[in-house]
């Protein structure tokens, strides 16, 4: 049961905004981006500890005793400061997954009841794509859960130490920067593809969920998986029905301008019907009077009865009208 995409208006005077759409729940895109924005943050300050320490350890193996004391002060400077910083992005992740619905919650939480959740194929291939210990064979990713607290595991980031040590340089803090508005740019995007793409890996465990997004579009909706829009109008005549837009497809030019009623007031049902009849007057015409019982039938249905015998008929025409 993976996250699609929707749009709603949320009144009816207002543009749509654009939902994610999970089972029969419509959730706001920033209540997801919220929380893959804390857990990278988090995720990068536990990695930045880690730094932290092996930097600690490589100065106290120095001979330089002197220069080694004053470096030493500063790092543990940094370590507080870091831990301190840890614990806020804690604090982030912990409001951000409140907002979540109670479903997906539970959701989110029974994934990472595992330790090595993110070792899934298509994580692995997002962190090998951006240059991380994936592409590698130093294995650190796989390990993170050992040496790294519970939340913040996970894959690479800047911060990484051994990404750092293997391009022999670390990013500046611009630049890093740019790269957190870059991402939370793409999250934000009207194109939705890449909060699908990591919404759909961040919070369920099933891998068929996950993938789902990639299966036809003949899936079924009860499924709760469809990529593309989903259109919910704010009122009843901005878009036309599913129905509509099924005569639109189907029907033959003739029966273009064809709508079916609605439950509406009577003045514009009986105006709908009589449109109806009309059509079938013409129907009864092409087929010279060979299906009057059935015309007969429909001219005596309530006005809310005639649509499925509408598109039954209408087969039977269509059929009539291109042997």
């Amino acid at each position: 049961m993976g996250f699609r995409e929707k749009y709603q208006a949320v009144l009816p005077n207002e543009p749509k905004e654009q939902c994610l759409g999970y089972r029969n729940t419509l959730i706001k895109r920033d209540v997801i981006s919220n929380v893959l924005i804390a857990e990278y943050a988090l995720r990068e300050a536990t990695q930045f500890e880690i730094v932290l320490s092996e930097k600690w350890q490589n100065l106290q193996d120095g001979e330089d005793s002197e220069a080694t004391l004053t470096e030493l002060e500063d790092v543990i400077k940094a370590q507080k400061f870091c831990r301190l910083h840890i614990c806020c992005k804690e604090q982030d992740l912990y409001h951000a997954v409140s907002m979540l619905p109670e479903p997906l919650k539970r959701e989110y939480d029974h994934l990472r009841t595992k330790p090595t959740w993110y070792m899934r194929k298509s994580l692995i291939d997002d962190c090998a794509a951006q240059g991380g210990c994936c592409r590698r064979s130093c294995g650190c990713c796989e390990k993170r859960h050992f040496v790294t607290r519970g939340k913040g595991s996970g894959h690479c980031t800047l911060d990484c130490a051994c990404c750092i040590s293997y391009r022999l340089f670390d990013f500046s803090d611009n630049w890093k920067m740019k790269f957190r508005s870059k991402m939370a740019k793409n999250l934000q995007d009207p194109n939705m593809s890449f909060l699908i793409r990591l919404g759909n890996t961040f919070f369920f465990s099933s891998r068929e969920a996950v993938e789902s997004e990639q299966s036809s579009d003949d899936e079924d909706e009860s499924s709760g998986v469809r990529i593309f829009p989903v259109y919910q109008e704010a009122s009843e005549s901005a878009e036309s029905s599913e129905d509509e837009q099924w005569l639109e497809a189907e029907n033959p030019p003739a029966y273009q301008e064809v709508v079916e009623p609605e439950e509406s007031s009577e003045g514009e049902s009986s105006k709908k019907g009589k449109s109806l009849e009309g059509k079938f007057s013409e129907c009864k015409e092409v087929l010279e009077e060979s299906d009057l019982e059935s015309v007969e039938i429909f001219q005596e249905c309530k006005p809310a009865e005639r649509k499925s015998r509408w598109k039954l008929y209408l087969d039977f025409v269509k059929f009539n009208l291109y042997i």
